[in-house]
């Protein structure tokens, strides 16, 4: 709650604390789910690594939001990661980023970090999520799924993002990538709960999206 507020109160006109006060108020949460339910003792490790996840996937959900919404922050002087470093829409997202003109000079060549941000968000993701199996805490079954699902769908969501982007293709790009970072966050206790539990946290969750829809609820106009 504390870091919910400083966000809302003050922390989106300071730049980085846009992004770390809900995504340390999100690591905290997972925390404190775990307290509640198991004392001390419910905190293992596997808690550690889903609140870890928890503060990268919001640090994501931070950065593309800004991404969609950079012409409106700019505006409003809200120094998100996008505005500092000058994205706008009509600008290709890549490895490197040039200033063009009539004499381009070779100096003004550098970093998209933009899009390598990302990257490295999703670095750290995968990092966090192969731990439990390399020290021995979940099963081969557990890894196999993030090797040869959760990897490839990540890659390929990388792949989006190369070239110019507009609203649409930011407002798309959560859906895909929260539902898969979030399926692997599931999975870190599927050796407890198995596959098909699995299935039912996803099914319970969209399933009330679906429900909302049905009485007409809609999250947004858009």
């Amino acid at each position: 709650a504390l870091f919910g507020t400083l966000y809302t109160v003050k922390g989106k006109y300071i730049a980085w604390a846009y992004d770390l006060t809900p995504s340390v108020g999100a690591a905290f949460l997972v925390l404190y789910g775990a307290l509640a339910v198991g004392g001390v003792g419910g905190i293992t490790y596997i808690t550690i690594v889903a609140a870890l996840c928890s503060f990268f996937i919001s640090l994501y959900s931070e950065w593309v939001g800004a991404m969609k919404d950079v012409d409106t922050d700019r505006k409003f002087k809200v120094p998100t990661t996008a505005v500092r470093w000058g994205y706008t829409h009509s600008k290709p997202l890549s490895l490197f980023s040039s200033k063009k003109g009539k004499n381009p000079n070779p100096t003004d060549s550098k970093v998209d970090r933009n899009l390598l941000y990302f990257i490295g968000i999703v670095i750290a993701i995968d990092i966090i999520y192969s731990l439990p199996f390399f020290f021995g805490l979940l099963s081969p079954t557990y890894f196999y799924i993030f090797i040869f699902i959760g990897i490839p769908i990540q890659l390929f969501l990388i792949y989006k993002l190369f070239g110019k982007q507009d609203k649409e293709s930011f407002r798309k790009h959560p859906l895909y990538f929260l539902t898969s970072a979030n399926f692997l966050a599931f999975v870190l206790v599927i050796d407890y709960i198995m596959i098909w539990g699995v299935f039912f946290i996803i099914v319970f969750i969209v399933g009330w999206v679906y429900l909302f829809s049905l009485f007409g609820i809609r999250f947004s106009r858009n």
